[in-house]
């Protein structure tokens, strides 16, 4: 509110999931963080059931990943770039730790729908 961030949340009341709450908590408030920086006045936080992964996924309306970011976030090492890149590191250890029936967690970055920026995408195994 403070920042004036109009934050939607998108969600199927008898949408279910098996994960770490605590951990993928802590994912989803820093990505939160992160987008409340970067919007311009709207954030999408979503989460819903694709095949048999949980997606949750956070969307703004800013100018989106740069295109290395988007090229390079599943190597990054924290330090190597400007940005630590710290929060990306750990998100997608958190995400890969999430496993079940042979499936793996992952994250994916992208920029565009649904609303126009940057858009964080957290998978994990149902």
């Amino acid at each position: 509110e403070s920042r004036g961030v109009n934050l939607q949340v998108e969600c199927d009341n008898d949408l279910e999931g098996y994960f770490d709450a605590d951990l993928l908590g802590s994912v989803i408030q820093n990505v939160l963080v992160n987008g409340c920086r970067y919007t311009r006045s709207q954030l999408l936080l979503r989460a819903e059931q694709i095949d048999d992964m949980l997606r949750i996924s956070v969307a703004d309306d800013g100018e989106g990943f740069p295109e290395e970011m988007l090229r390079n976030h599943e190597q990054c090492i924290p330090g190597e770039q400007g940005s630590t890149q710290l929060g990306l590191f750990f998100a997608r250890m958190i995400a890969e730790r999430h496993a079940n029936a042979g499936k793996t967690g992952r994250i994916a970055l992208r920029n565009g729908q649904p609303l126009g920026g940057a858009v964080f995408e957290l998978y994990v195994p149902n």
